[in-house]
């Protein structure tokens, strides 16, 4: 389903005759390509409330950061080149980004991967960092990529109908 139809009629009580009538389109919150409209509007969804305590706010700061270099609807970390395209993050690039040396930039990232935070996906040869959507969300759709990579962390905060949606389109 990829919109929806609200049609709505002023009908006259005493003659049953129909005086006006509207139809309003709707976007479906769900979309077997893009996926599940997880945000009405768009922009960068930070949930303070709901960040794991064990995190400093320093840390919190460094990843607010890192959100800021999310690919939009997929949480992807990325830089963009000087010729403007754009690039996964590498270990190189964080530690430029969050003034961390090697050592410290690996320990963060450990802590933020046991807190569920942020997870590392080998693609060939290149680690590929994202930051979870249940804290940090860049665009509007959630994406049944990144629904599967934070399935476990997702099925705590999406709705029953949003993860069946996902269980059907697998």
């Amino acid at each position: 389903m990829s919109e929806i139809i609200n049609k709505r009629f002023l009908i006259d009580k005493a003659t049953g005759e129909i005086i006006k009538s509207n139809a309003y389109t709707f976007e479906s919150h769900y979309n077997k390509d893009k996926g599940y409209k997880y945000k009405n509007e768009f922009g960068i969804k930070f949930v303070s409330s709901n960040v794991p305590s064990e995190l400093t706010d320093a840390e919190l700061g460094k990843l607010f950061r890192l959100s800021q270099s999310m690919l939009i609807n997929s949480n992807l970390l990325i830089v963009r080149t000087t010729n403007g395209k754009v690039k996964p993050i590498t270990t190189e690039d964080l530690e430029k980004l969050l003034s961390f040396s090697r050592g410290t930039l690996f320990r963060f990232l450990r802590k933020c991967r046991d807190l569920k935070v942020l997870k590392s996906v080998m693609v060939e040869e290149e680690t590929h960092y994202y930051l979870s959507p249940v804290y940090f969300f860049r665009g509007k759709w959630l994406s049944p990529n990144l629904y599967w990579l934070f399935q476990e962390e997702l099925d705590h905060v999406l709705p029953k109908k949003a993860i069946n949606f996902f269980h059907e389109i697998k």
